[in-house]
């Protein structure tokens, strides 16, 4: 993740009150990060709340061609290779 710090973004909605419901993602070539208060499903208010919260974190756009990592790593040239 380092070689694409300057390919990383960070946005920030919401408020900074210690009380105030936020919304964050951080997000680059090989990661994507997010928090969010939600409004309440099982809660009964309208605007979202500290209460109830969704976060996601991915690997976008690589970190999952397994095959390609396998084969940049084992030589399958020779019949006879183990690994």
């Amino acid at each position: 993740m380092q070689r694409h710090l300057a390919d990383t973004c960070f946005a920030w909605m919401g408020g900074v009150d210690e009380d105030s419901a936020f919304y964050y993602r951080l997000h680059s070539p090989v990661a994507l990060i997010e928090f969010d208060h939600q409004r309440g499903i099982v809660f009964d208010n309208d605007q979202p709340s500290r209460h109830h919260i969704h976060t996601v974190v991915r690997t976008p756009n690589g970190n999952r061609d397994l095959l390609r990592q396998h084969h940049a790593r084992f030589d399958h040239s020779r019949a006879d290779h183990q690994h």
